[in-house]
């Protein structure tokens, strides 16, 4: 049970409130045939997701860094090439990358919203370069429509790591809409997680979900002619990584309402931005053609340890998404990835403070965070 009087996640009491509705999707996976309860709530979540969100094409893995992995591959992403993404994501972004044999190569972030800043991406193209990743960090759309301008230029794939903003739209398109390939997450504390894992794969090109689709099944071809019946032949090495029938079920019943909480979301940040304030606070601003949704609300302090240390000390369950940076991780500090210098980065990932945006949440406890955050920063 949270110590937390004012959590990051409030989830279970939407739980309970769809207790009888989540309760009989599970029991019919859990008690149909294997054929008929596996399978199709995996296929039934595509189906709603194309229905609900939009594209031509969607398919269900068990995360969004596979999700990530399988797009660059569908994309044509192959060893020795070179990826453009962002170091303040999450390690699945490079990991993705690297399992797929290519190089992370790092742009750094506009303050204003920290994403990739389109302006830097066109310097760092090489003739090894085959894709840019930029990464909806914390909700907020990256500027992909930017970004597919140059892509088009230079004969690029974009795979977007859409993993923390599903129920955001840009250009009054769902998120997604420029990119090749897209990725969303169903996390346990994404905008709509489950209790696992599991993730979403979009595309609306034909050839893309092919590969999409082939690499997802372990490579099989599906095609018996000219075998012996029962047969197989995989003509890719692919992966088995369907998502979870029972994470897909709960996904399926929480869609519907993907609508209702990303309002909800953006009602408290609206909270947030109307009325946090004090010396050296940096509250995100968005283009005017983005709709972000919220997996947190982000804000840049001075003295953010201190300040962090008094939410928790309050009850508020305030948390530092990703810090370090993924560049000045153990894992990378003897690669060239610690080599990038990423200035704007630093700065957000040196002072970023996340805040907690559950829907769950009421009004009264949204004020409380505010009144925390304002005393400390006066101070």
């Amino acid at each position: 049970m949270s110590n937390y009087r004012i959590p990051r996640s409030l989830v279970h009491l939407t739980h309970k409130d769809m207790h009888s509705d989540i309760i009989s999707r599970f029991e019919h996976v859990l008690l149909s045939e294997y054929s008929v309860g596996a399978h199709i709530a995996g296929e039934q979540l595509e189906q709603e997701f194309v229905k609900h969100i939009g594209f031509k094409y969607a398919t269900g893995v068990h995360s969004a860094t596979m999700g990530m992995l399988i797009g660059l591959r569908a994309c044509g992403v192959v060893e020795g090439d070179e990826v453009i993404t962002v170091g303040n994501s999450d390690i699945s972004t490079t990991a993705a990358i690297h399992n797929v044999g290519a190089r992370s190569i790092l742009c750094d972030i506009k303050l204003d919203d920290y994403t990739i800043d389109p302006d830097k991406v066109e310097d760092l193209i090489t003739d090894r370069t085959t894709a840019i990743l930029p990464v909806d960090m914390y909700g907020h759309p990256s500027d992909v429509k930017a970004l597919r301008a140059i892509a088009d230029k230079h004969n690029l794939a974009i795979v977007q790591d859409a993993a923390l903003a599903l129920g955001a739209t840009d250009h009054g398109l769902v998120i997604g809409s420029f990119a090749d390939v897209a990725v969303f997450s169903f996390a346990p504390l994404k905008p709509m997680g489950s209790l696992g894992n599991g993730g979403m794969i979009v595309t609306s090109s034909p050839e893309i979900h092919r590969s999409i689709y082939l690499l997802t099944g372990y490579g099989h071809s599906g095609v018996f002619e000219g075998l012996e019946l029962g047969h197989q032949d995989h003509i890719d090495e692919g992966y088995n990584v369907p998502i979870d029938p029972f994470q897909a079920s709960l996904v399926s019943a929480k869609l519907p309402r993907l609508s209702e909480w990303t309002a909800r979301r953006r009602e408290i940040v609206g909270m947030y931005v109307d009325q946090l304030s004090g010396p050296g606070l940096h509250i995100p601003t968005f283009r005017p053609s983005s709709e972000p949704t919220f997996r947190c609300f982000t804000i840049c302090v001075q003295d953010r340890g201190r300040i962090f240390s008094i939410l928790r000390d309050n009850g508020v369950e305030a948390v530092l998404h990703y810090v370090p940076p993924v560049y000045k991780q153990s894992v990378y500090k003897d690669t060239m990835l610690a080599n990038f210098e990423l200035p704007v980065t630093d700065q957000v990932t040196d002072s970023l403070l996340c805040l907690p945006v559950s829907p769950e949440l009421s009004d009264d406890q949204v004020l409380q965070v505010i009144q925390i955050v304002n005393d400390a920063l006066a101070s």
